[in-house]
């Protein structure tokens, strides 16, 4: 069961300290930065050259130019929009693909374009240009001359050679893996062609964005950098380089009443979430917190496609015009708050599917095989596709262990998520039984995969191995110093000049020694600790820290005892006002 199940101790490393000529640089563009906040920018900034931009309010965009092919994709587009050739958007029904969708629509309408939009069916279609949902694309919009892919396409050699011997032109947008070989299209732009290392992590809103700005100025895009934004943090891509700039600038668009889609703003209100107050208490550039985006937002667009309703977060979207300088009309705000509510209903009904089948499995009482947890099951006991990662990720918090959600189908082909976290990496574990996919693709800490007809049994059977042999020695992790002194407004105040904060520029994780004051487990299992907290030294210097999932890892923890703690820092979400530690781990230590 869990309860017998521990997991392994973290093993904290401290970062190594920053050269002298990247703390000078720093120092030099922010004379008065905290010393503690000064090392960890001069730690993650990648030159001297990069530091100014760094700390600029607005960091500049690059020049769409400078990715292949996009010369190629402006002429094509531009000849479609003075001959009025049909252009047809072909995009993808997760939050990626939906922005980046309305991204092209709405940008193409404005410059007068003939355009249209398909999304495949998650469930009978599958993802990208798979010759069902190409078929049934032309079937919809026969005259379409033009066909321009987002969030997909990178790997359709032979549907693209189909769609040309149709007499049908076809520019690629995508940002994922590259092929071996690339389809044969007009003009392919993705970022990881590029060799600007800066801008090889874009997502495809990011992209199809970047396409738009090599069409028309910089001001007539403007109103899209918020859905760019929030495409960014969804798809959890590295917040360095041109994602920084653009996360910058499209958190600035949501956080204003002139600028940025209607339907964004209204399901943040929905959400009970204003932006605009919470830009107001901090200091980079007024901004809000990726945190608020990606707890508020980010959830209730994805759940339209876990319900199997996409359009519900495309006709948020485009319920109403973009915001250049203007109020929007009765009717758009209308219909928008009505979008708004049904997104949040379908996450409402998303959670109880999500609920159903986590009882489902609380009742198969799992046991560990090897160092993985698998749960499988029909599509008919509730292992519906869009809720597996979620569960997945709940499992591999319950037991500590990697955690396998399958959905099986009757000819033993599957499909399932996967979540991974301390000393084990998703990914790797795929790539040593790769023949039993059909497909897969992730990262460290979590991965999707579809297996072949009839190899479940075998995938469940050399998984154990799998993640044995890609097993860490130690679950190390990296904290960026020790802090002796008392936490002041200064430290706090500086440290969001380092934001935006998300998939590679974390927030930054501290330790320090403390004395326990009082704690409370709190959530309906207890599984979570609040803590006061309080300066050795000076009793009368607190802090509160909240710790997710913290009550597994005590024991025998008593008022007035030594702690070092491992923590982030950052704004409470209900009052923003507020600072409070968020702990990422506590060991005892002896009293001196």
């Amino acid at each position: 069961m869990s309860e017998t199940v521990i997991a392994k101790p973290i093993c904290w490393q401290a970062e190594s300290s920053p050269s002298q000529a990247m703390l000078e640089a720093v120092y030099t563009a922010k004379p008065s930065l905290h010393p503690t906040v000064a090392r960890i920018a001069a730690r993650r900034i990648a030159t001297p050259d990069a530091v100014k931009t760094w700390f600029e309010d607005f960091p500049p965009l690059c020049d769409p130019f400078v990715l292949p092919d996009m010369g190629k994709a402006v002429q094509r587009i531009r000849i479609a929009l003075e001959q009025q050739q049909t252009i047809t958007i072909f995009g993808d029904y997760d939050t990626d693909g939906i922005t980046a969708t309305t991204v092209m629509v709405q940008a193409l309408q404005q410059c007068g374009a003939k355009v249209f939009y398909f999304i495949p069916d998650r469930e009978t279609e599958g993802y990208g240009l798979t010759p069902n949902a190409v078929q049934r694309c032309l079937n919809t919009f026969p005259s379409t001359a033009l066909l321009i892919t987002v969030d997909c396409g990178i790997s359709s050699v032979a549907e693209v050679a189909n769609l040309n011997a149709k007499g049908v032109d076809v520019i690629i947008t995508d940002h994922h893996v590259l092929p071996e070989m690339l389809p044969p299209a007009y003009a392919i732009v993705n970022p990881r062609r590029c060799a600007v290392s800066a801008l090889q992590n874009m997502c495809g809103c990011a992209t199809a964005f970047t396409v738009i700005r090599a069409l028309v100025t910089d001001e007539h895009c403007k109103n899209f950098l918020d859905l760019v934004a929030v495409a960014t943090i969804a798809d959890v891509m590295a917040l360095t380089g041109e994602n920084r700039a653009l996360v910058t600038r499209g958190l600035w668009v949501l956080s204003s009443l002139k600028y940025g889609n209607v339907g964004l703003k209204l399901l943040a209100a929905t959400q009970k979430v204003d932006f605009s107050k919470i830009a107001q208490c901090t200091q980079k550039s007024h901004l809000p917190l990726v945190e608020t985006v990606a707890f508020n937002l980010v959830p209730c667009l994805n759940a339209a496609s876990r319900v199997g309703r996409f359009e519900l977060a495309y006709n948020l979207l485009n319920t109403a015009k973009p915001l250049p300088n203007r109020n929007p009309t009765p009717a758009e705000c209308a219909r928008s708050k009505t979008a708004a509510a049904m997104l949040v209903e379908a996450n409402k009904e998303r959670r109880d599917i999500e609920k159903r089948l986590r009882e489902h499995i609380d009742g198969l009482q799992l046991q560990p095989v090897g160092n993985v947890i698998i749960a499988s099951g029909s599509q008919e006991e509730g292992f519906e596709p869009g809720v597996l990662g979620i569960v997945a990720a709940r499992l591999a918090d319950k037991y500590h262990l990697p955690a396998v959600v399958c959905c099986v189908k009757p000819d033993g082909s599957a499909s399932g998520s996967m979540r991974a976290n301390g000393p084990w990496h998703a990914v790797k574990a795929l790539d040593t039984i790769a023949d039993l996919c059909e497909h897969y693709g992730g990262h460290k800490a979590a991965a999707g995969f579809a297996l072949k007809p009839g190899a479940f049994e075998a995938f469940a059977t050399r998984l154990p191995e799998a993640f044995t042999q890609c097993q860490q020695e130690k679950n190390v992790k990296a904290y960026e110093e020790d802090i002796m002194h008392p936490l002041e407004s200064s430290f706090y105040a500086d440290l969001e000049l380092l934001e935006p904060f998300g998939a590679g520029n974390p927030r930054p994780i501290f330790a320090k020694q403390v004395i326990l004051m009082t704690y409370e487990l709190l959530g309906a299992e207890k599984a979570h600790v609040w803590l006061r907290v309080a300066e050795p030294d000076d009793a009368s210097v607190t802090y509160d820290a909240m710790w997710f999932s913290g009550a597994r890892h005590m024991r025998s923890w008593q008022s007035g005892m030594r702690l070092r703690l491992f923590f982030t820092v950052s704004r409470d979400k209900t009052k923003p006002s507020i600072w409070k530690l968020f702990v990422e781990d506590a060991v005892p230590v002896p009293n001196p």
